[in-house]
């Protein structure tokens, strides 16, 4: 039985100036028309989807508001950029994944509904202590993530990541909603 050779690429859209532009997706394009199969996963921070966001313009009135609605701009650029890289990996017959904290209010962008609805995606729910996964402190973690699938495989796999552990075991603190 041979191997056959696995060819991956890192796409840093956060530090990379030129993400987003058509010459970039083309290039993307170009890469995964000559390496079909091509698994993308994605997971963009969650800073402000958090459901904590809405307590902190509460709290800090309409200025804050404004910054966060300035920064969900930049964010949602993010978004829309993953989404049509993972337009691209299902094309040319590769798998897409997409992970935030279950409470993330990103799942509510239409964008994000529009893009699940029109591939059939499947959902998984994962509890990382099951993964274990740890805090800072070594305790092990209580984030709770969803991740929006292509692969009924993996779905199916991850969906089975739930916490098993008793009730006298300590979980730490999830760092969310940074």
């Amino acid at each position: 039985m041979v191997a056959s050779a696995c060819t991956f690429m890192i796409l840093p859209i956060l530090e990379d100036p030129g993400y987003g532009t058509k010459e970039y997706l083309n290039f993307a394009e170009m890469f995964v028309s000559q390496n079909s199969g091509v698994c993308l996963h994605v997971t963009l921070p969650n800073k402000w989807w958090s459901s904590a966001r809405w307590r902190e313009i509460h709290r800090y009135g309409p200025k804050h508001e404004a910054r966060v609605w300035k920064q969900r701009g930049k964010a949602m650029e993010q978004i829309v950029y993953a989404i049509q890289l993972a337009e691209i990996c299902l094309k040319y017959g590769g798998e897409v994944s997409f992970e935030w904290p279950r409470d993330s209010t990103v799942w509510l962008r239409e964008e994000v509904l529009t893009f699940m609805a029109r591939h059939n995606l499947y959902v998984a729910l994962v509890d990382t202590c099951a993964c274990g996964e740890t805090d800072d402190n070594g305790k092990l973690s209580t984030r709770k993530v969803q991740v929006l699938s292509s692969s009924h495989r993996q779905a199916v796999s991850l969906d089975a990541l739930r916490c098993q552990h008793y009730e006298n075991i300590e979980h730490g603190k999830s760092s969310d909603n940074n």
